[in-house]
């Protein structure tokens, strides 16, 4: 068993459950599963936060969703924003509805297709 565990953790690679960032010199690290949804603006990224709390660090959205958040049911729903399934309340033709019921993100028009089908399969991924 123990050999078998181990062969699995070199084949599965580092843990997804942490994402990084640096702001300035320090590399800082929260929960995945703790990320609302980032936003660019400009060369900078928002990450917005379930306990409320808003980090700002450079960066490109897209190489930060291909590389970290992907594999983590991150929605790329616009040029300008990430969006964490979890806390999605409802997908209209355009746009995103939030949980807390007050934030609202657009879907730009190129991807609205991509987004739907992501959506459902993730919901049907996670029913089974």
């Amino acid at each position: 068993i123990e050999q078998v565990v181990k062969t699995y953790l070199k084949i599965s690679g580092p843990s997804t459950d942490d994402f990084t960032y640096k702001i300035g010199h320090d590399f800082h690290k929260v929960q995945i599963k703790d990320i609302i949804y980032l936003e660019s603006v400009k060369r900078k990224l928002i990450l917005y936060l379930a306990d409320g709390r808003k980090e700002e660090f450079y960066g490109a959205l897209k190489d930060v969703y291909r590389e970290q958040l992907q594999k983590s049911d991150f929605l790329f729903i616009h040029a300008s924003y990430a969006v964490n399934y979890d806390y999605i309340a409802s997908v209209k033709y355009n746009e995103l509805i939030l949980t807390n019921g007050e934030t609202t993100l657009p879907i730009s028009q190129h991807r609205r297709k991509e987004v739907r089908e992501a959506y459902y399969a993730i919901m049907e991924r996670r029913v089974v």
